[in-house]
C-alpha cells in the first residue's frame, strides 16, 4: 500500500514495489479474504490496495472480497 501523506491507510496501490503480488495471467478472478478479527479499517485499505494493484497490472481481472463474520477469522467460520 502506498504512503500517503495525511492518511493511516491510504488504500492506494504501490505500483513501483516489484515484490508485490500480482497474479498470474490466467487468473481471471482474485478472491481476497477480509478477516473479522482485525482492524476492519486497515485490512479494507490493504485489500483495496491489493485489488487496485493487481487490475493494473491485468486489465479485466475482476476482483472480490469476501468478508468474515466480524470478530472472527476464516477459519473459525469453516
Amino acid at each position: 500500500m502506498a504512503r500517503v501523506p495525511g492518511k493511516k491507510w491510504s488504500g492506494e496501490p504501490d505500483l513501483s514495489d516489484a515484490q508485490a503480488f500480482i497474479p498470474p495471467p490466467w487468473v481471471r478472478r482474485l478472491f481476497l479474504i477480509q478477516d473479522g478479527d482485525s482492524n476492519p479499517t486497515m485490512t479494507q485499505a490493504k485489500l483495496q490496495a491489493c485489488a487496485l494493484r493487481a487490475q493494473a497490472a491485468r486489465p479485466g481481472l475482476a476482483c472480490y472480497v469476501i468478508e468474515a463474520a466480524p470478530g472472527c477469522d476464516l477459519n473459525d467460520m469453516l
